[in-house]
């Protein structure tokens, strides 16, 4: 409704002056800008709730379980696919993570993607264990990336 408002005010201006059409074509822009940097932040603070529930659900298990690991891939798949579609791809005006920073992720979530097929296949319960570990860290790493 308010953006509605928005374009009336806009054609009543255009009648009256250029300038005022020009100073609400950029209060538009802005406006337009202001929401997909809210979006952006939206999907930002989904990615963490997403690694942070990925983590509670790992941090428990500590025998290797099969299942539970494919269950967490699946998870992880869903939190990549989020972070291109809405981070790499995101076509805004200054985004808030850097391009270094948005590598990194990148990196780190393709290292637990490899972490979790690795883990999947241990036998050994401590190697299991030593690898389950290196997930716990990799993903506490990923939410200080997030949150910086």
């Amino acid at each position: 409704m308010a953006l509605g408002c928005h374009f009336v005010i806009c054609k009543t201006f255009i009648i009256t002056s250029k300038f005022a059409v020009t100073l609400n074509t950029i209060n538009l822009v802005n406006l337009i800008n202001f929401t997909y940097l809210l979006y952006f932040f939206i999907m930002i603070a989904e990615l963490q709730n997403a690694l942070q529930n990925l983590q509670v659900a790992i941090a428990p298990q500590r025998q290797p379980d099969t299942q539970a690991v494919r269950a967490w891939m699946r998870s992880l798949e869903a939190i990549q696919s989020l972070f291109q579609t809405t981070v790499v791809n995101a076509d805004l005006p200054n985004p808030d993570i850097s391009l270094a920073v948005q590598v990194e992720i990148n990196k780190q979530l393709k290292m637990l993607a490899l972490d979790l097929t690795m883990l999947q296949t241990i036998k050994n319960e401590q190697t299991w264990q030593k690898r389950h570990q290196q997930v716990g860290d990799r993903l506490v790493l990923l939410q200080r990336y997030f949150q910086g």
